[in-house]
């Protein structure tokens, strides 16, 4: 007698050979409800795997025609509780850890939103400059300033020296403060040049273009009442030219928006979700372009096209306009190329933004040379050896510290510095 709670094997091959012809990089997608088709190797590989896997069993159950037993109602739900129940302690250990272990690195890689909402990350909302550097960041001063505390009122005798620029000036990939190259900077010049009255303050903030540069300039840096200014900027001004040369203007309304929190879906709500999602390369991980970012950016032109379409008469115009500033305030004011490496995997390897970086640096050394103002070629000095790069637009520590002391050595020997705050 035929056991009724058995049925046909075959069924249930074609079922899993049908799965694996179905289950590809394409429909995988459409499952896990993010955009097709995939672009990360690692689930490529994984979902290749599981189609491997999927013919393998349907093809053997086909041919062997094993004895499959239906399984019980109550196997099941055993099965589902348990499957279940483990998902939800996995979802619990992972919002401990993130919660209450996990660096800040990990936060802002694997965090929602609402960590950006709680003072644990490094921007908040800016009326004018529509985000900015966060005072509570454990990373940041009370006046919002990447480094030790210092007085808002410019204390007698010091010479102050600002640097601004984006997250090459912050020095994102340095973990130290101390390790800065601003901050290597200061120690430099007191400590190797005899400038002992000298401060050199952080001025600069992951993603900040010359349009946020300009603001910070006006509304927040001439507050410190600055004696010397380093300008260093070039690669987020590429990133505002690479959007529908329509929406291509001179306030930016083509890469920035006014900042809005943006929707967070179910998916991202779980943090185990989220954390594999980011691990896999489906999500990356929430950055200030989600809050801040404007959706201009076009798919039926290249980047080369759009390079051709929108010249960088915008970032040349700010950078006038900083030049202005100083003449007028009666700051100095100190210019600098852009360096980076092309030897690593990043987009400072792609030839548009290598040619985006020279005409930008090209501009640099124009206005410098028309406005006589002091400028560092740096990306002439700067070694392109990876030993001194985290990725092709941020040094490393040993970078940073290579960075800080040929700044130095130009700031000296041009003597930016006047002689009763330095021993020349």
């Amino acid at each position: 007698m035929q056991d009724n709670r058995t049925f046909n094997p075959r069924w249930f091959g074609i079922f899993c050979i049908l799965m694996a012809v179905g289950f590809n990089r394409y429909t995988v997608p459409y499952l896990f409800f993010f955009p097709p088709p995939l672009e990360s190797s690692l689930l490529i590989d994984i979902v290749g795997g599981i189609e491997i896997l999927l013919l393998l069993i349907g093809l053997g159950v086909f041919w062997f025609r094993p004895s499959i037993r239906k399984p019980k109602a109550g196997e099941i739900l055993l099965l589902a509780g348990s499957s279940f129940l483990t998902l939800l302690l996995c979802e619990l250990a992972a919002q401990y850890w993130l919660e209450h272990i996990a660096s800040q690195e990990q936060l802002e890689k694997y965090g929602g939103y609402d960590s950006f909402l709680q003072n644990k990350v490094s921007f908040i909302p800016h009326h004018y400059l529509n985000y900015a550097p966060n005072p509570e960041y454990e990373l940041h001063n009370a006046l919002g300033y990447r480094g030790d505390d210092f007085p808002r009122e410019k204390p007698e005798n010091e010479f102050r020296i600002v640097a601004i620029g984006g997250s090459t000036t912050y020095s994102s990939r340095v973990s130290d403060n101390a390790h800065t190259y601003p901050a290597q900077l200061e120690n430099l010049l007191q400590k190797q040049y005899n400038c002992p009255t000298v401060r050199v303050i952080n001025a600069g903030m992951k993603g900040y273009t010359s349009f946020e540069n300009l603001i910070n300039l006006m509304f927040r840096v001439l507050d410190l009442a600055p004696d010397l200014v380093v300008i260093y900027q070039a690669t987020n001004d590429v990133h505002t030219r690479l959007v529908d040369p329509v929406a291509y203007r001179g306030d930016n309304s083509g890469y920035r928006k006014q900042w809005q929190v943006p929707h967070q879906s179910f998916w991202d709500d779980l943090i185990l979700i989220r954390i594999l999602r980011v691990k896999l390369g489906i999500n990356y991980p929430f950055s200030i372009q989600n809050f801040v970012g404007a959706s201009t950016r076009t798919t039926s032109l290249d980047q080369s096209t759009l390079l051709d379409h929108n010249p960088p008469v915008y970032f040349e115009r700010n950078l006038k306009s900083m030049i202005a500033l100083a003449q007028i305030h009666q700051f100095q004011l100190m210019l600098a190329t852009w360096a980076y490496s092309p030897h690593l995997k990043d987009y400072a390897a792609d030839v548009d933004y290598q040619r985006a970086f020279q005409e930008h640096n090209d501009i640099t050394r124009k206005l410098a040379k028309h406005y006589q103002i002091p400028l560092f070629d740096f990306i002439k000095m700067m070694p392109q050896d990876p030993q001194y790069w985290y990725d092709g637009r941020h040094v490393n520590d040993a970078g940073a510290l290579l960075k800080a002391q040929l700044f130095a050595k130009f700031i000296v020997q041009r003597k930016l510095i006047p002689p009763q705050n330095c021993e020349y």
